[in-house]
């Protein structure tokens, strides 16, 4: 069984919707293709380009619906997953499990309140806390950012991550 952690398939259905949806679409990873592959988890990742969306909260929830939407109407093929029991289930029931993450922690503005959200209510268990851009987090791992790390709020924000058992993302 394989357990894959990335793709861009919500922001992709969200941004090209005559590509298809999540049961079957043009691009790498839909319901079709992971059953055939023998997926046992894919996880999807809400990507926002903090300089193309100014309001990066916003298109994150809208990225969030899209997946919720689609959770909702797969119902039969796929299973939203938040803890280690959900899978076992899914592996059980030979569903494909969803994990939801976020590649990108400026999503939240530095508001520890928007990640506990997300986490209790939308089901995201895992958070790449910088992409390529600084945010109120971390600096990147770049040029810019080399040997800069985290900020006092990154900090806050991973010691509330692994208290609740959500993966920090570093990459």
């Amino acid at each position: 069984m394989i357990i894959d952690l990335h793709c861009d398939t919500l922001m992709k259905l969200l941004d090209v919707p005559a590509g298809g949806d999540l049961h079957k679409n043009v691009w790498n990873i839909d319901l079709q293709k992971l059953q055939k592959s023998n997926y046992l988890l894919q996880d999807f990742a809400i990507f926002v380009d903090l300089e193309e969306h100014p309001d990066a909260y916003v298109r994150y929830s809208e990225m969030r619906d899209t997946f919720l939407a689609n959770i909702k109407k797969y119902g039969d093929k796929v299973r939203q997953v938040r803890t280690l029991a959900d899978l076992e289930a899914c592996r059980r029931d030979r569903i494909i499990g969803a994990l939801l993450s976020v590649e990108e922690g400026g999503v939240f503005g530095g508001d520890l309140q928007k990640l506990k959200k997300a986490f209790t209510e939308d089901g995201v268990r895992l958070v790449t806390l910088t992409w390529n851009y600084e945010n109120e987090l971390a600096f990147p791992n770049g040029t810019e950012g080399k040997d800069k790390g985290l900020k006092a709020r990154g900090w806050e924000f991973v010691e509330w991550m692994q208290a609740n058992g959500m993966i920090v993302d570093t990459s």
